[in-house]
């Protein structure tokens, strides 16, 4: 895997957002959290940025998540809200102080296990950390809150969460919709099925990308599956040219046809999806995507 770090800031004098790239670098063995956190804090260290980032935005990868938890630095706010929320906890022992014992027994000993594990890890990950920074900072690796990113969130429902109605059905309210989500999650999966091997055949055949310019007018794209708006933009493409040439073009590349219900589905399923995408386009924005748009575009997606 290769580590990219980049720096964004607001010039004080124009007011316009200014990026730079600071490292890319390759990453060797294993991606574990306590080898993330000495990368992200050597970069800031080689560009004397220790102390002076404000923010990190990373996806919602696991060993990002970790990284961050046990090496981020606390702020001013963050320590106001643990501080509040231990003064909560307090109180509500307090009134539940007669509750019953086996239940927060057995919650009690789980948290108190996990925790330390995680402290067991933790030293060992310090101390191999320790090891590898310069002495004249002592070794301590320490990293600005986190951020996640808003647009990989949002990758992330489109694909995970939408894909697995299991999921949907533990939270959902509404028991009577279970069997329509079902319904979607089988369809969707022979629609992809078929359009499926259809990529595989334009990707690995020039043949095939020179057949889909002649009978349909356009080159369809392979959708990159790490980012869910490609396959949406390849959708739009379909949905623009007519049924009877898609069917036309996949019948010569002897490939399994679309029915008139895949097409329906494809016209439904970009017409709830589109504003999703639409967010998803804004939110990932290099010049005009601040922290003050994210509110209003999630609400009005």
């Amino acid at each position: 895997m290769t580590g990219t770090v980049t720096g964004h800031l607001i010039d004080p004098g124009t007011l316009e957002r200014r990026g730079y790239a600071l490292a890319c670098k390759r990453v060797t063995g294993r991606h574990t959290f306590g080898k993330i956190a000495e990368r992200i804090h050597s970069v800031h260290k080689e560009y004397g940025l220790v102390g002076e980032v404000q923010n990190t935005v990373t996806d919602n990868a696991a060993n990002f998540g970790k990284a961050f938890r046990k090496f981020s630095q606390e702020t001013e706010e963050s320590s106001t809200a643990e501080e509040g929320a231990e003064a909560a906890n307090t109180d509500e022992g307090l009134e539940n102080e007669n509750s019953d014992e086996d239940e927060t027994g057995d919650d009690g000993k789980q948290k108190d296990d996990e925790d330390q594990d995680d402290e067991g890890e933790v030293v060992i990950e310090n101390t191999k950390i320790a090891r590898s920074v310069d002495d004249d900072d002592d070794g301590v690796v320490t990293l600005p809150p986190q951020i996640n990113c808003c647009s990989h969130t949002l990758n992330l429902i489109a694909t995970k969460d939408i894909a697995h109605p299991t999921k949907v059905e533990k939270i959902s309210t509404e028991k009577r919709r279970i069997p329509d989500i079902l319904k979607y999650k089988e369809r969707k999966d022979v629609f992809d099925q078929k359009l499926s091997k259809l990529w595989r055949r334009l990707s690995k055949s020039t043949l095939a990308c020179d057949l889909s310019q002649e009978i349909c007018g356009t080159a369809f794209s392979v959708p990159i599956y790490t980012r869910w708006n490609s396959e949406r933009r390849i959708v739009k493409k379909i949905l623009k040219a007519k049924p009877k040439d898609i069917n036309t073009l996949v019948e010569k590349l002897k490939l399994p046809k679309l029915k008139a219900v895949d097409f329906e589905f494809l016209i439904e399923w970009d017409k709830i999806m589109d504003p999703l995408g639409i967010a998803i386009d804004m939110l990932q924005g290099e010049e005009n995507c601040f922290m003050g748009i994210i509110k209003p575009t999630i609400r009005s997606a």
